[in-house]
């Protein structure tokens, strides 16, 4: 018989695995973690189109989210489909789309989250309700990523502007994210 099995209150990660020692220690980001929040707003100051990229925030690596939601009051006319993804601290993207993807409602069409939505529980084909919580290098590493350890970076969390997109001047987007950290 294998086993026993431990949860990620007991291992450095969260998949959960056997170890040999139940005693070993996690970064509070997974065990009593305080649960943080970030808000960021943008006004269109002038028309922002396809594939423009608006930095909303800046999160650890380690960071571990929990929720993600958007509002968009003011959005009207056809339909406006974007991203949330990740962006190194350069702006390089690390993945432009892997916390919600443009192909999911509400990011298919903005003009509908004119309300607080969460968009992090339908996230897209990378992301599984089962990763929630992970580290965002974890959740990059689901994606376009490519990362073995936490690269203990500070990362962007951003919206890029989808296909067919056109948001007028004076729209705004509100983001807020709910997560844990480690402290990292």
């Amino acid at each position: 018989m294998a086993g026993p099995y431990y949860s990620d209150h007991f291992t450095a990660t969260t998949s959960g695995t056997s170890i040999d020692d139940p005693r070993t220690k996690v970064a509070s980001g997974v065990k009593h973690a305080a649960v943080r929040y970030s808000r960021a707003s943008v006004t269109a100051p002038a028309s922002i189109t396809t594939g423009e990229i608006l930095h909303a925030m800046k999160l650890k690596s380690g960071d571990r989210v929990n929720a993600i939601y958007i509002s968009c009051p003011g959005f009207t006319g056809t339909a406006q489909p974007a991203n949330i993804g990740l962006y190194d601290g350069d702006g390089v993207v690390i993945d432009a789309d892997i916390l919600a993807d443009e192909a999911t409602a509400p990011m298919d069409d903005l003009t509908t989250a004119i309300d607080r939505v969460d968009v992090f529980a339908n996230a897209g084909a990378a992301i599984e309700e089962e990763d929630v919580g992970k580290p965002l290098w974890e959740l990059a590493d689901e994606g376009a990523g490519t990362y073995s350890e936490d690269p203990l970076e500070e990362w962007y969390v951003s919206i890029t502007m989808g296909t067919e997109s056109s948001v007028t001047a004076g729209a705004e987007i509100v983001l807020e994210v709910f997560y844990t950290s480690d402290g990292n």
